[in-house]
């Protein structure tokens, strides 16, 4: 995890040094989340591990599956200047938080705004994006979408499997993005749940319900897998 605004600077944190002498010891180190109970007051120290934990915690999804797999290197880009508009990387403006097709994950870190540091689902799905180019494929063409559109099947099934892995990884079909003044507003959708609203292969909702259903362990009808 790097600072795209400045020059790619690695994220890091140490102790004083310590003597484990000769038994097996535990050493503990504390990221502060800069948070005061009302906003951000501090350092956002917490931010960057808490991304690699909702990454760590997918790639250890598959390793259940597949132990042998090598994931290639990949940089995740984040930064409290990362925001939802666009133009200079360099200088955060990311758009929104995507996997460029080229080894990167930009993540939004705009406070009272949109932070998605903590939004494992968004996390998960632009990691799910990188999986999915690395492992297999992508066709996906990119652009806008949401769940009751009708997209070209390869942005429906890429979007899909994005908002499906994220559940599957964390066996939370309750997808959510945080945003606004002290990160209290936002939005959800009940993957396993939801309405259907415009349903088709062209739908990311009916793809991500569809993949779901084939991981989890609800009987839904029709659905015995």
């Amino acid at each position: 995890v790097a600072d795209n605004t400045a020059q790619k600077a690695m994220y890091v944190i140490e102790g004083e040094l310590h003597n484990s002498g000769t038994s097996t010891t535990r050493r503990n180190l504390h990221a502060a989340s800069g948070w005061d109970g009302y906003g951000y007051t501090g350092a956002r120290d917490a931010a960057p591990f808490a991304i690699l934990d909702s990454i760590n915690q997918v790639m250890q999804k598959v390793l259940d599956s597949k132990p042998k797999a090598t994931f290639p290197q990949l940089t995740v880009n984040w930064s409290v200047n990362n925001v939802a508009a666009g133009g200079d990387q360099s200088l955060g403006q990311i758009v929104t938080s995507n996997y460029d097709g080229n080894n990167n994950l930009w993540i939004l870190g705009d406070a009272n705004s949109d932070t998605d540091e903590y939004d494992d689902h968004i996390i998960i799905h632009e990691w799910g994006h990188f999986f999915e180019d690395k492992f297999s494929r992508s066709d996906s063409i990119g652009g806008p979408h949401s769940a009751g559109d009708a997209l070209d099947i390869r942005v429906a099934f890429g979007e899909g499997w994005g908002n499906a892995l994220s559940a599957i990884a964390t066996d939370n079909p309750i997808y959510f993005d945080t945003a606004g003044q002290n990160q209290s507003s936002g939005w959800f959708m009940d993957i396993e749940n939801a309405s259907a609203s415009n349903p088709g292969w062209f739908s990311e909702a009916s793809i991500q319900r569809i993949l779901y259903d084939l991981y989890d362990s609800n009987s839904d009808g029709s659905d015995n897998l």
